[in-house]
């Protein structure tokens, strides 16, 4: 997922105190809490980040740059989930093709094929 700055917008609930950051995604979205103040919005489907929630904004005079601390660690850290998980899965990929012939002989033998 790339994300253009013109893609991201800010939107500020003044009556819920919340400081809405969307990096432009349409994708539904679930939270994840990191601490009392920063939640991640992450895709239903994809799991990468679409956004972020800065709740008491003004409230716990939230200075913005510590906002964006907190952004960039929580970027850093599924930036490295995601390429380890990419690893993993590149090193069970070369497996597979055996392990499916394996799974379709044993389905033959089983009589689980017969007929298809």
């Amino acid at each position: 997922m790339s994300t253009k700055m013109t893609d991201v917008k800010f939107d500020y609930g003044e009556e819920s105190d919340v400081l809405f950051i969307n990096l432009g995604s349409n994708e539904p979205s679930y939270s994840q809490e990191v601490d009392d103040v920063l939640l991640v919005e992450k895709g239903m489907f994809t799991h990468w980040i679409t956004g972020f929630r800065v709740l008491g904004f003004k409230h716990h005079n939230v200075a913005f740059l510590i906002v964006l601390d907190e952004i960039k660690k929580v970027v850093e850290e599924e930036t490295r989930a995601m390429e380890r998980q990419f690893k993993d899965k590149r090193k069970q990929l070369p497996a597979l093709p055996n392990a499916i012939k394996r799974r379709l002989k044993q389905a033959e033998s089983e009589g689980i094929l017969s007929g298809a």
